[in-house]
């Protein structure tokens, strides 16, 4: 790492540097204290790098503060352009709401993604189910945006009593109401999809239009 002038101790691209990909571990050291620990000469202007988190101990004061980052990394790192083409990066930290559609994120170059953009995400396919009750018509219109037609999966959800004379039924141990429109649980929220595909795809087209 190349010397940090006191000067220049804010600015981030200070600490850039170059990382081989052969020198990043794959897996936790064994013990885990045996990680290698890097110290920060300040009066030297140099990072050492032959110490082991172990030796933390050694560079402690009675009076210094010592931050825990207890935090757990998630595989949701996600690559893809934004709406001019450049590149873009999402790292999704966690999900906010029940529904897992929205998620607080890092995103880089955060400096050019303001609210509102739009995020091609290319390796990823999207399951939907389209069927005008689990999906509200503001995720559609983002899903029709961020999604080109091959990275679609359709999904009817749809249960075994759509459109049949049952009335009551269990489906995963839970009791169902059905009245030839909708099926519903004891203390009356939707219960599961009563369309099936083919009028899952005429809703969708629908909703596409109206976007």
């Amino acid at each position: 790492m190349r010397r940090i002038l006191h000067e220049n101790l804010y600015s981030l691209s200070s600490y850039d540097y170059v990382l081989p990909p052969e020198n990043i571990a794959q897996f936790p050291a064994s013990p885990r204290d045996s990680s290698r620990l890097l110290v920060w000469q300040v009066r030297e202007g140099r990072v050492d790098t032959s110490q082991h988190f172990r030796d933390i101990v050694n560079f402690l004061r009675p009076d210094d503060l010592l931050i825990l980052n207890d935090t757990r990394v998630i595989p949701a790192r996600l690559a893809g352009t934004r709406e001019t083409g450049g590149k873009c990066e999402v790292f999704l930290l966690r999900n906010i709401t029940p529904d897992f559609l929205e998620w607080e994120a890092l995103v880089k170059p955060a400096r050019k993604l303001h609210k509102g953009s739009v995020i091609q995400i290319h390796d990823v396919k999207a399951e939907i189910i389209a069927d005008g009750v689990h999906v509200s018509d503001e995720a559609l219109k983002l899903f029709f945006k961020s999604k080109p037609e091959d990275k679609v999966i359709l999904i009817s959800d749809s249960l075994p009593i759509t459109y049949s004379s049952i009335q009551e039924t269990t489906f995963a141990d839970s009791k169902i109401y059905y009245n030839g429109k909708t099926a519903t649980s004891a203390n009356g929220t939707i219960a599961g999809s009563t369309k099936l595909l083919p009028e899952i795809i005429k809703i969708l087209a629908q909703k596409r239009r109206e976007c």
